[in-house]
């Protein structure tokens, strides 16, 4: 979703529109953000792309790390005091600093790059996967990882409670966008039809179906604001 979706696209009528993904998060920290954004001003579309890993029990589903530059409480009021927080954190932490010398010693290195859309440029990523041995020497350890650590633990009586916390916290950002009268596009994000043969043989698949019909769920609470689109068939 990072590098996808260009917040430029004729097909976004509302503008100025900003991308605020980013790799690896998960529903907390987009509803934390969504509030921020809200906060933040004039807020009348929402773009949501997920996918099944977003529910994986190993995220961070109730927080973000990001909170110290939030100026926003956890409930989506703005907190003043915060402003000056988030300057001291961005001027005198260790991460500011450590930042800031990676920085330095990276000015020549490629690395990732943002557009001023927000959007990721993927061209240092490409160089990368050249380096490494291609596309399909990318695919196949990113295959690996999945079946190793991406939802190992689907069985587990933890998994489900976490994948409730997921769906809970969807159900917020609904909650959300409905109050403020948002427009809220969820979207199952497209997917290479090998990772659909991945899902199957770790037995995820029916997980998977149940996943769409939750989704489609929580997103027909709302039909007059929120609505739902699958991308993630093979096609």
């Amino acid at each position: 979703a990072e590098a996808g979706y260009d917040a430029d696209h004729s097909g976004l009528a509302d503008q100025p529109a900003y991308n605020l993904a980013w790799g690896g998060a998960g529903l907390g920290e987009a509803r934390r953000y969504l509030l921020e954004a809200a906060a933040a001003g004039r807020l009348r579309q929402v773009l949501l792309a997920l996918d099944l890993a977003m529910f994986d029990p190993s995220l961070k589903t109730q927080e973000t790390d990001a909170d110290s530059v939030l100026i926003t409480a956890a409930s989506g009021t703005i907190d003043r005091s915060r402003e000056w927080r988030r300057l001291a954190f961005i001027l005198f932490s260790g991460t500011a600093w450590s930042d800031s010398v990676w920085s330095v010693t990276h000015q020549r290195k490629p690395v990732t790059l943002y557009l001023p859309s927000g959007r990721r440029d993927e061209s240092a990523d490409l160089a990368q996967t050249i380096r490494e041995g291609g596309h399909r020497s990318a695919s196949l350890r990113v295959e690996a990882t999945f079946l190793a650590a991406s939802l190992r633990d689907a069985d587990a009586d933890g998994f489900h409670r976490s994948d409730g916390q997921g769906l809970g916290q969807l159900r917020q950002v609904v909650s959300f966008a409905a109050e403020r009268n948002i427009r809220l596009i969820l979207l199952i994000n497209p997917i290479h039809a090998r990772q659909t043969y991945l899902l199957s043989a770790a037995g995820l698949w029916p997980l998977y179906e149940q996943w769409k019909r939750d989704l489609s769920a929580v997103a027909s609470t709302r039909p007059d604001l929120v609505s739902l689109w699958d991308f993630s068939g093979v096609s």
